[in-house]
């Protein structure tokens, strides 16, 4: 298992929201399952709503 982010910069429209420019992030996680083989499954799990919040796509209403 292991954890990982992604970062890059906008170059076009994203969700009809963000400029080009804009730097977007997403964080997430994935796990592998071995066998004598080798890699055999991975399960991969992220934030893209975070992604989308911080990318000022989403409004997060304040608690």
């Amino acid at each position: 298992s292991y954890f990982w982010t992604f970062e890059g910069t906008a170059e076009g429209p994203f969700f009809g929201e963000v400029r080009s420019g804009t730097r977007i992030a997403m964080i997430g996680a994935a796990q592998n399952l071995f066998s004598d083989e080798g890699i055999v499954s991975t399960r991969h799990v992220f934030d893209f709503s975070g992604a989308l919040v911080r990318a000022g796509v989403l409004k997060v209403k304040p608690s």
